[in-house]
């Protein structure tokens, strides 16, 4: 628990050519924006003055080294990125990155199971245990893959207990190409790791949540290995090399396709 910034999980741009991701440092969490083309990296956001301006609009404490929120959403990504939305607890806040103001935001996007394409043709999404894509707007669906199974799925792994508690769905952890004519998608394996026990005690009634989870010694780890899948034949081909473990990857799409 004392180690920081051993582990990331970049959130591609829209646009494909760049990519955000919070990471823990000695001085609180940070967002960073990365390009990884010209290897130029900057901060999203000043913790102190967005804190100062979340704390007005809140009419509570927010201290820039702990702020309060995992990830943000930009409110017009690929067209104006000046503008963030973040969640304090059950309130939404729109924040603007430039002129460091913050006002409430009651309807906050809701989290969707599709990843769109950047066209805006294609919403790719999981279900059972395979990878799926559909025209936005259509209703017939098309499967992309089929020997996904239980533990050993295409884009999404086991439910979180956060997940299962406020029953949110399940996003594939998909990249798609610029050209929106494929995708990357990581097949993740969790057969045969042991589970971690959970308990919840919010209520009279504490419950218990069960998923895999390896800790230090285990032999077996979930991995995953990345696929490229065109949509318009339907075939995919997996990225040659060996099976990484999940916990330390850098991006399960890797460079844009």
């Amino acid at each position: 628990r004392n180690v920081t910034g051993d582990q990331v999980a970049p959130a591609w741009y829209r646009d494909s050519t760049r990519f955000w991701y919070r990471v823990m440092t000695a001085r609180g969490p940070e967002f960073v924006t990365v390009n990884p083309t010209t290897g130029a990296r900057s901060l999203l956001f000043d913790n102190g003055r967005l804190a100062a301006a979340l704390s007005l609009a809140a009419d509570t404490a927010v201290v820039g080294s702990k702020l309060p929120f995992q990830t943000v959403t930009f409110e017009n990504e690929g067209r104006d990125e000046q503008r963030i939305r973040v969640r304090l607890g059950k309130r939404g806040f729109t924040c603007d990155r430039v002129a460091y103001t913050c006002a409430t935001a009651d309807t906050l996007p809701v989290r969707t199971r599709y990843v769109r394409s950047p066209d805006e043709r294609w919403d790719a999404f999981a279900s059972g245990n395979n990878l799926w894509v559909r025209k936005v707007g259509a209703t017939d669906s098309i499967q992309l893959t089929t020997d996904g199974a239980d533990g050993y799925a295409y884009g999404v792994g086991s439910p979180s207990p956060t997940q299962v508690r406020r029953k949110l769905p399940s996003v594939p952890q998909v990249t798609w190409s610029p050209d929106s004519k494929k995708l990357v998608v990581p097949r993740i394996d969790e057969r045969g790791v042991e589970k971690f026990v959970l308990y919840s005690s919010t209520s009279s009634r504490p419950t218990y949540y069960l998923y895999p989870y390896a800790l230090p010694g285990d032999s077996i780890v979930q991995t995953y290995v990345n696929y490229v899948i065109d949509i318009a034949t339907r075939t995919s081909k997996r990225i040659e090399g060996p099976a990484q473990p999940l916990m330390s990857f850098f991006t399960f799409g890797g460079r844009p396709v």
